[in-house]
Parts: C-alpha cells; sequence; structure tokens
C-alpha cells in the first residue's frame, strides 16, 4: 500500500501544532506559577501572624511582612501593606500586582497584569 504526500504531511503539521500548543503552555505555566505562589505564601504567613498577633505589636507583624516581601521578591509597596488593630481583633491587608510578560527578540511583551490583595484577620483572646 502505497502512502501519499498529502496524508504525511497532515500528520506532520498536526504535530507540530500540538508540540507548540503543549510548549506555549508549559512556558507560561513557568511564568504565571511563580506569581500564584507568591500570593499563596504571602496569604498563609499572614494568616500565621494573625494567629499569633496578640505577643506580636504592630510594628513586629509589618517587619515580618516586609521580610517575607523582599524574601519573596513580591512587589508591595510599603504603603500598601496595613495593619489594623482594634480591642478584639486584627486585620492585615497586603495589596499589589505583578506583571505577566514574556520576552522575545530583546523585547519585552506584557501579557497580563494580576492584581492581589491578602487579607488575613482574626479575634485576639487577650
Amino acid at each position: 500500500m502505497r502512502k501519499t504526500q498529502g496524508n504525511l504531511g497532515l500528520g506532520s503539521l498536526a504535530t507540530f501544532i500540538l508540540f507548540v500548543v503543549v510548549g506555549s503552555c508549559v512556558y507560561l505555566g513557568y511564568k504565571i506559577i511563580p506569581i500564584f505562589y507568591n500570593y499563596y505564601e504571602l496569604q498563609n504567613q499572614m494568616d500565621q501572624m494573625v494567629r499569633t498577633a496578640d505577643v506580636l505589636s504592630n510594628n513586629e507583624i509589618l517587619t515580618r511582612i516586609k521580610k517575607i516581601v523582599q524574601e519573596y521578591n513580591i512587589p508591595v509597596k510599603e504603603e500598601n501593606i496595613t495593619v489594623d488593630r482594634s480591642h478584639d481583633r486584627i486585620i492585615l491587608k497586603a495589596a499589589w500586582s505583578d506583571d505577566l510578560a514574556i520576552s522575545w527578540k530583546d523585547k519585552e511583551y506584557l501579557l497580563q497584569t494580576f492584581y492581589f490583595e491578602a487579607i488575613s484577620e482574626g479575634v485576639l483572646t487577650r
């Protein structure tokens, strides 16, 4: 049985397109996952601070949040971090945006800007 050239070309083209699509998804995942990981890590750390807020001052909490932000290279400006403490509640907030960009031929192309607001609140027991 003889193979025709058209069938062979279509299969090769479909395979190439499949590899391009899969490769693009892997690359975008490689770029997106760290952005969301940093958000969830900061959120988790802020939740921990709320649980121990009875023994921490507002300045200690701010210092810890700033350290985490620097450690994970999260683009949070200092004025976008707040600690609100009342007589029985505490609320921690941090807001920022992070850009998803790709580089191609010495140019950077912005694909998406993600906006985040990590909020943790809890009841003070003391």
